[in-house]
């Protein structure tokens, strides 16, 4: 299991348990996902889309908005999907098949 943890004021806190609580403004499907998804939803103030692999490296970003969302080249694994969308940060765990 993984942990959303935030540092505040020298106390940790634990936001959620990833994948126990679903994130209401970002969503992707297919999940599982064999080459590539689709968001749910479009994000008019959208910055950028990084996927970063479960020890928190970048593995692929993508700078513009799409309909489809190309991870093909990536290895099997669980991956985070990160969305900037005007100055909010939006995280969902995806699993690449």
């Amino acid at each position: 299991m993984y942990y959303d943890l935030t540092l505040v004021n020298g106390t940790l806190t634990i936001l959620a348990a990833l994948g126990l609580i679903e994130n209401p403004v970002l969503r992707s499907y297919p999940n599982p996902v064999s080459s590539a998804f689709t968001l749910s939803n479009t994000y008019p103030d959208f910055r950028e889309l990084t996927v970063h692999n479960l020890s928190g490296g970048l593995v692929k970003r993508f700078n513009e908005q799409a309909e489809r969302y190309s991870i093909a080249e990536l290895k099997p694994g669980i991956y985070t999907l990160s969305l900037m969308s005007g100055n909010e940060r939006y995280l969902l765990k995806v699993i690449k098949k």
